[in-house]
Formats: structure tokens, C-alpha cells, sequence
């Protein structure tokens, strides 16, 4: 806009390319939920390979705190890097959607927690925030497609 415009942009404009920007992201983002939707229909199976899980988790909160920076991020950490066996692109964008949830869903200011851990046999991974939660007559249905609650 700048190089078709010389002349400062005034600051509703600003304001208005921002929110189109944003609103963009917000609709690729959607274009890409849908699509890996179709894929799992199409019986697609999930690449099994080795995955840094530390390194996705330390990469997503990135992202996060990039998107959301006036929520407060905190990490927990494992000293030894944690990984497991599955699909890198999937599990970072099912940790990526939880993130995005927990900083649509929660108040400017809220903590968000990402923790992972870890032993022989099982890694987990938890998102916590303190934020108002799910209410109990959406609990039921949270995991089911489409499934929303009033924010």
C-alpha cells in the first residue's frame, strides 16, 4: 500500500487493513481445517515417523505468542528433548488449533500453560488456560465436528 501511496495512511485505514489481514489468516486457517477434514475422510493414513515433539511445542508457543502477545505464555519443559512417532504436520496443527482456542476463548491477559511429559512409553502434552473454560452443555459435544460455543 505504501508504494501505490506515498502519503501516510490514516489510521482507521490502518486499522481496517489489519483486521482484513487478520481475518485473512483466520480463513486460511479454516480452508485448512476443512481440508485435513476431507483428507481424514479420504481415509488418508497419517505419516508414522519420528518427531522432535519438544521442538514442535517450542515452535507453536512461538507462533502463539507471536499471535496472541497479550496472553501469557508459559512453558514446562522436560530437560531431555521428547520423541514420539506420528504425523509432525498434523500434530503440530492439532497443537496449533488448541493454542488458537485457548487465546480466542480467554480474556487479554489470561495464562496459558503448555506442558509436556514424558516416560518410556508415553509422551503427554497439555494445554491449560485460565480462562472462563467450556460450558458444561457443550462438554458433551467438544470433540464432535462443527461443535462451537458461544464465546
Amino acid at each position: 500500500l505504501a508504494l501505490l501511496h506515498p502519503d501516510p495512511v490514516p489510521p482507521k485505514v490502518t486499522r481496517a487493513l489489519e483486521r482484513i489481514a487478520a481475518e485473512s489468516a483466520r480463513m486460511g486457517e479454516m480452508v485448512d481445517d476443512l481440508l485435513l477434514l476431507a483428507r481424514l475422510d479420504a481415509g488418508r493414513p497419517l505419516e508414522r515417523l519420528p518427531v522432535d515433539l519438544t521442538h514442535l511445542v517450542l515452535d507453536s508457543v512461538t507462533d502463539a505468542r507471536a499471535a496472541g502477545p497479550d496472553h501469557r505464555w508459559t512453558l514446562e519443559l522436560p530437560e531431555e528433548p521428547v520423541t514420539v512417532t506420528g504425523d509432525a504436520h498434523r500434530l503440530q496443527q492439532v497443537l496449533a488449533n488448541l493454542l488458537a482456542n485457548a487465546r480466542w476463548h480467554t480474556p487479554v491477559g489470561t495464562k496459558v500453560t503448555v506442558s509436556l511429559e514424558s516416560d518410556a512409553d508415553t509422551a503427554v502434552l497439555t494445554v491449560h488456560d485460565d480462562g472462563p473454560g467450556v460450558p458444561e452443555d457443550v462438554q458433551p459435544g467438544v470433540f464432535e465436528r462443527f461443535t462451537r460455543a458461544d464465546r
